[in-house]
């Protein structure tokens, strides 16, 4: 009948709306979800940056303190050979 394919139509719309809804929400989360993961690999890059500099940083330290160290072995080799 003409009523019962008005009522269905009517349920069908409201179930499309729905579905429209649902898929919007969907597609947002997704966006936000992605703008999420730049930023963390924008954050991740720095870090790897910061890291790449400290090590290049720590490298010359690296080699005074073991300048230093074999010249204070040295000088406490010869301190010892005179001592004894």
């Amino acid at each position: 009948t003409g009523a019962q394919i008005s009522k269905r139509a009517t349920e069908v719309i409201a179930t499309a709306q729905a579905t429209a809804q649902t898929s919007r929400q969907g597609l947002r989360a997704v966006s936000d979800t992605a703008k999420a993961m730049d930023a963390i690999r924008e954050q991740a890059e720095a870090a790897a940056g910061n890291i790449v500099s400290s090590s290049e940083t720590t490298k010359p330290i690296g080699y005074i303190i073991e300048t230093a160290t074999a010249s204070w072995q040295r000088r406490l080799t010869r301190a010892w050979v005179r001592i004894t």
